[in-house]
């Protein structure tokens, strides 16, 4: 089973540009700070829903560079 790790540096300096903070954006997408925090960091994958709820509030033109840019991969092999 793979599991992806994603940069999350861009989408993060957006969500701080136009809510200031974490909490605040977190607010308005109907999410816990909590839930945000662990998909910011890479704990939780974001939903379908969240993406589309970013590219709105957020006002995001290349959804690519802010939720799918590739950090690394881990491969975990079960024998």
């Amino acid at each position: 089973m793979e599991r992806f790790v994603f940069y999350r540096d861009k989408l993060k300096k957006r969500i701080i540009e136009k809510y200031g903070t974490y909490q605040n954006y977190a607010k308005y997408a109907g999410v816990s700070p909590s839930s945000l925090s662990k998909k910011l960091s890479g704990k939780r994958y974001f939903t379908h829903e969240d993406i589309i709820k970013a590219v709105i509030l957020l006002e995001l033109e290349n959804v690519d560079e802010y939720f799918f840019k590739l950090r690394y991969r881990i491969s975990d092999i079960y024998q």
